[in-house]
């Protein structure tokens, strides 16, 4: 009832919050500057205003639906105002008396409340507000004389929102009891109420998340939990009756059993792609885990689709002449076969198809039956005569037909098919369309199969072979806990394998996850696939013994082939086409600050739709007549935040589209720039960040690192302020800590040389080590650098990749703002529009330091000597001459004293100035000897003293960085003057 009231509100007033900054003010933060609060986990404040809504509107709508609370839908509205005003006192505007943080008054409520347009939606009862803001025991002393008229339950369902917002972990939840009970009209049902959990601290990604979302189904399910909130590392329920008694391990075999039903389901169709090897007539054993026989004749349509030529059955029978029949005749008068097909066209691609299909559909059986079993199997279901298989035993050595590879079984099985069967309305199967006949005997074989099939069967198969089902069960064994259930579990132990001594293989221990393998495994199938994990599987390892050639394939368990296999089937691999050497994924986890609930996943599903279906990062412009890109919609629209969070949402749908329409009449995606995401209901989310390049592509096509951690980056800022949660980027495909063990918004998994200045504030660790933290509270700065860094690349160079150009400049260049922006007029012969002045002087405002204090003063006392014409033809020489004429002045009379020096660098400018006046580069207005000597003091003092100590060799790596920010100075200062003097000229003609 109360979630519907909810996502309108966050709808219509979500914008509001964005709009006054809510996203970037923290409600916690790493960064505190209280020493006692640094073990804080970052949160913004919009954030832990949704977070206490949604949980708090799932606390609500569950107690009433049991009836243990009232609450009108009037009062409902007033909780939601009151509580997104409860922390005003954290907003920097706000008025309050000193060292009383809580203490705001009546009307600074009313006012927030009208800023953001809430009084539109509810009454606003700013005494509520208040009441649930200040802290619990000031609210008990006052609660009488000030808060008397205050609906005690509402204040009550505010701290309890609060409590829960601010709940980091499962229990801190469990220790907002005592707030829950005090909402409850009925003490018998309060007294029952209890918050339960399962939990799992294990992060692979989506096989964790469909255990997490299995487990809430069978919970809910056999013990009527009610699931409320996500968190990370498990899920946390409320429950208002008894629990049943239940096994633990009969709870986990239920949750197995369940979570591999629910692999098939998402692998359905994508899961069985690429498991049909022709060449073997086999299909991977994992297939079966994801599709039945319908799926696998699918897989395999386009083999048995493939047209035959004629004589393909007279080379086939040629190749067993003296094995088992001396001639041709010899096999057609065994096996009762008319070989004159095999010179029709049209009969011989029939005769291949049925061929082909039996076939098949033969390596499918022998999944379900014993192989000495499958042909008489084939004969009796199709109903062909008896005959025909007596015939094959009699004449055929039993190893051609146990073997896949062999196809003359099935050219005889699909002669007699073709030649007696027919049609229902009595056609001949020579009547019908070729692509008719082949999509009767898929579905044929495709029903008799299924008659052999279950899902226990396969599952049976797969577990006997892979022992998928019993690493499930294990792994759940060793990590799963019920708050319900707390019964010791015995963790197996790798040590055992691990004190075994080394040799030129892997021993049985995942290299993913470090758990022990099954001895049951094959070796064969304990070896990493590499198109199923799209990397490198024959690297360098110290687990075996090393090897100059042959280097063993990396093992893994289990639990991690699922992982990966379903990322590939959920479309979160590589493009199928795509070189893996040459392409590259950045990854992105995502991590709920600090929960998610079931309703706020089902409303941001809009926000992640274009996510699921595939989408792009458009960081920049390609080509003049491209749309805008997301870095120059920050640098425009910054001050209207709301504006340009739809704009944002709107880019990403927009991409999503034309990726869409790209794909159109396609069968496999081709290779690109990529964005996705699971559509699996997530506890956490795993984005991989893809671009993908083919294997004959130039080398200007390929990513380089650099390129990719840069979007990453910028993506991962973006998802943090749209989706409120803490984001961890690495590159690698798993995850190699704990979500607590980072508490900042953004953190990196390792740092490029060339990110150490763009992100100045990555945290050092007590060994002085990167610890790649990116707190809450330079989020706004990372936006304004990274969108300033790329706008200039898409101003100054032709590819993504040279973004690294740009870095290089500004970790060696504290002016580099200014490098670029006289480089683009420079370059381009024109001046250098608003947006390229906003990012450089982004550029400028941070890493400028007091050299930008500097060029301004060189800038604005040679202006008073010489105001220089801003024509763009020699624009560079006339705004820095005389700087640049000091400084050769200070190299070229290196013996005098400082005052000679000055008097003769004076008389050298006064001169340059002369010259200057009788040419037509700018005005020389009335100024004194004292101005020239104080330009010519200042640069020699700050410059050259000061700043180069006296060292020549450094004035001369220091002349072109500050002859760059003297162009840039003096150009605002060009601009300026020409401004004013066109303002009075309009003046005076008034």
């Amino acid at each position: 009832m109360f979630s519907n009231i909810l996502s309108v509100y966050v709808e219509e007033y979500l914008p509001k919050l964005y709009q006054q900054s809510y996203n970037f003010i923290p409600a916690k933060s790493s960064d505190f500057e209280h020493v006692e609060l640094k073990t804080y986990t970052d949160q913004s404040l919009m954030t832990h205003i949704l977070n206490g809504l949604y949980g708090v509107t799932g606390v609500i709508d569950y107690l009433q639906g049991i009836g243990a609370i009232n609450l009108s839908e009037e009062d409902y509205k007033q909780l939601l105002v009151a509580y997104t005003l409860h922390d005003v006192h954290k907003l920097s505007e706000i008025e309050r008396p000193e060292k009383e943080e809580f203490n705001i008054s009546l009307r600074e409520y009313q006012q927030k409340a009208k800023e953001l347009s809430l009084d539109n939606f509810a009454e606003v009862d700013p005494k509520l507000c208040r009441a649930g803001s200040i802290h619990y025991n000031t609210y008990r002393k006052k609660g009488i004389a000030d808060f008397a008229s205050v609906d005690s339950l509402l204040v009550n369902l505010i701290r309890l929102a609060d409590s829960f917002a601010s709940s980091t972990s499962i229990d801190n939840i469990l220790n907002s009891r005592k707030w829950l009970i005090q909402v409850v009209n009925n003490p018998h049902i309060a007294k029952k109420l209890k918050f339960e959990y399962h939990k799992l601290e294990d992060y692979r990604g989506l096989s964790t998340n469909l255990i997490h979302q299995v487990t809430k189904e069978v919970l809910s399910l056999e013990l009527g939990l009610y699931p409320l909130f996500y968190f990370a590392e498990g899920i946390v329920y409320l429950r208002a009756d008894n629990l049943v008694e239940v096994s633990r391990q009969e709870m986990i075999e239920k949750i197995a059993n369940s979570f591999l039903k629910g692999v098939q389901e998402v692998g359905r169709y994508e899961g069985v792609a690429g498991t049909y090897k022709t060449s073997y007539n086999t299909f991977e054993d994992y297939a079966l885990l994801f599709g039945g026989p319908r799926e696998l004749l699918e897989e395999a349509k386009s083999f048995i689709a493939n047209k035959q030529s004629t004589g393909f059955a007279s080379d086939l029978i040629k190749s067993r002449i003296g094995k088992y029949c001396d001639s041709l005749e010899d096999f057609c008068e065994k096996f009762a076969i008319d070989l004159s097909w095999d010179g029709d066209e049209d009969k011989a691609e029939r005769w291949g198809i049925a061929q082909r299909a039996i076939v098949v559909a033969k390596s499918i059986a022998r999944f379900y039956l014993d192989k000495e079993e499958v042909d008489h199997w084939l004969v009796t279901k199709l109903a062909l005569d008896e005959d025909i298989y007596d015939n094959l035993i009699e004449n055929m050595p039993s190893r051609y037909l146990s073997d896949p590879r062999s196809k003359e079984d099935g050219l005889i099985y699909g002669y007699h098919l073709l030649n007696t069967k027919r049609t229902r309305d009595g056609r001949s199967l020579f009547e019908i369309p070729v692509a008719v006949l082949q999509e009767n005997l898929i579905k044929l074989l495709s029903t008799i199969l299924e008659e052999l099939d279950s899902f226990e069967i396969r599952l049976n198969y797969v577990n006997e072979t892979l022992g998928i089902k019993s690493d499930i069960q294990d792994y759940l064994t060793e990590n799963i806990k019920f708050s319900f259930n707390q019964d010791s579990v015995k963790v197996s132990s790798s040590f055992k394998e691990y004190s075994k001594k080394k040799t030129g293989s892997h021993k049985k221990i995942c290299v993913i996850c470090n758990r022990g393998i099954s001895s049951k495994i094959s070796k064969k199938d304990l070896e990493i696939k590499a198109g199923i994990i799209e990397d490198n599987i024959q690297t360098f390892s110290n687990r075996p013994l090393p090897k100059m050639k042959n280097v063993s394939a990396h093992v893994w368990c289990p639990s991690c082939y699922l992982e990966f296999m379903l990322r590939k089937v959920k479309n979160l691999g590589f493009s199928p086409r795509a070189n893996s050497n040459d392409s590259m994924r950045v990854y992105l986890f995502l991590f709920p600050d600090y929960y998610f609930t079931p309703d706020y996943l089902a409303d941001s599903h809009k926000l992640l739709k274009p996510f699921t279906e595939m989408t792009r990062l458009k960081v920049r412009r390609y080509g003049l007549e491209d749309e805008i890109s997301l870095s120059e919609l920050w640098l425009t629209e910054k001050q209207g935040l709301d504006d340009w969070v739809q704009r944002v949402k709107q880019q990403f749908q927009k991409e999503a589209e034309k990726i869409k329409k790209k794909h159109e009449g396609r069968e496999q995606r081709i290779v690109g720039e990529y964005i996705s995401i699971s559509d699996i209901e997530s506890n956490f989310h795993v984005i991989p960040y893809e671009k993908s390049v083919s294997d004959n592509a130039e080398l200007k096509h390929k990513p380089t690192r650099i390129e990719m951690l840069m979007k990453a980056i910028y993506l991962g800022a973006l998802l943090q302020n749209l989706l409120g949660v803490r984001v961890y980027i690495s590159q690698t495909p798993y995850l190699n800590l704990s979500n607590h063990d980072f508490k900042t918004a953004m953190r990196l998994d390792s740092i490029h040389n060339l990110l150490r200045k763009v992100l100045p504030e990555i945290s050092l660790g007590e060994e002085g080590e990167f610890l790649g933290e990116i707190p809450l509270t330079k989020a706004e700065k990372l936006f304004d650098i990274f969108s300033a860094i790329w706008e200039i690349t898409n101003l100054l160079y032709q590819r993504d990749k040279e973004v690294a150009n740009v870095l290089d400049i500004l970790n060696s260049n504290n002016l580099a703002g200014a490098y670029f922006y006289k480089r683009y007029e420079s370059e381009k012969g024109v001046n250098a529009s608003q947006l390229l002045k906003k990012a450089c002087q982004i550029l400028l405002d941070y890493f400028g330091g007091v050299k930008v204090n500097l060029v301004k003063e060189i800038a604005e006392k040679s202006f008073k000597l010489y105001i220089p014409a801003s024509r763009q033809q020699g624009k560079a020489h006339r705004y820095e001459n005389l700087f640049r004429t000091v400084v050769e002045g200070i190299i070229e009379i290196r013996d005098a004293e400082k005052e000679e020096l000055i008097t003769r660098i004076t008389g050298k400018i006064e001169k340059r100035l002369e010259r200057l006046r009788s040419g037509n580069t700018g005005y020389i207005p009335k100024h004194e000897l004292a101005d020239v000597k104080d330009l010519v003091q200042f640069i020699l003092e700050e410059v050259f003293y000061k700043r180069c100590k006296k060292s020549y060799a450094r004035l001369n790596q220091e002349i072109n960085s500050l002859a760059d920010g003297v162009y840039v100075m003096t150009d605002e200062l060009v601009a300026k003057y020409w401004a004013e003097k066109n303002q009075e000229n309009q003046g005076e003609a008034e």
